[in-house]
């Protein structure tokens, strides 16, 4: 669980660099 966490919060700093609201969102529902 820790893992996924990290591994969710790195996509989103990387998502947020590339301005993909539509990952985001996805990120944020899970």
């Amino acid at each position: 669980m820790h893992l996924l966490t990290e591994f969710q919060v790195a996509i989103k700093s990387a998502v947020t660099s590339e301005a993909d609201p539509t990952l985001i969102e996805r990120i944020e529902a899970q």
